[in-house]
């Protein structure tokens, strides 16, 4: 396996368990080299009220064998943890995890600058997005309207439905990724 960089606190892992800075709370690092790199993307500072759905995205992608780079955004106390790095170090390194990322998976429900930072950023980078959102709401048009070919918005009703649109758009990217 791959020597790779831990997504939080940036120290080095080579196999075998990997406890970061962040362990209390995000408990061991985990790289699987056979799924994707996905960049989730939800509201923190914008409001937590979608943390349950955040969760679930997050636990359903992991048991597919894939790396989230970005699970803190799942982790109730990311606001506290958060608070111990620097603007600059979270900024320097999102864009990094988004650069590094093969796909990106942001739940919008919820209005954030940040999440539409990131998508702005992703979109520029030619990374696959899929934007989900609760139906019945008010999305963005600067997003619902955006007709790059690399972003998919995608309106849900409950949680089996959520996870079967991730599921379509990773099964797309699956199959382009191995031809």
């Amino acid at each position: 396996m791959r020597s790779v960089t831990c997504s939080r606190c940036f120290g080095r892992w080579d196999g075998g368990d990997y406890r970061c800075v962040y362990s209390s709370a995000f408990g061991l690092f985990e790289v699987r080299s056979d799924g994707m790199r996905i960049y989730f993307s939800g509201s923190i500072a914008g409001g937590r009220n979608d943390l349950a759905t955040y969760v679930a995205i997050v636990a359903h992608l992991k048991a597919q064998g894939h790396q989230v780079l970005t699970e803190h955004v799942a982790n109730p106390g990311v606001l506290d943890l958060e608070r111990t790095i620097s603007p600059q170090e979270i900024f320097e390194r999102d864009m990094a995890w988004l650069r590094e990322c093969d796909a990106v998976v942001a739940e919008v429900s919820n209005p954030s600058l940040g999440v539409g930072y990131e998508i702005c950023q992703a979109t520029h980078l030619g990374k696959p997005i899929l934007c989900l959102h609760r139906a019945g709401l008010f999305i963005s048009r600067i997003i619902v309207g955006n007709t790059s070919p690399c972003l998919q918005v995608r309106a849900y009703r409950d949680q089996r439905q959520l996870l079967a649109e991730v599921d379509k758009f990773l099964a797309v990217l699956g199959t382009k990724r191995s031809s």
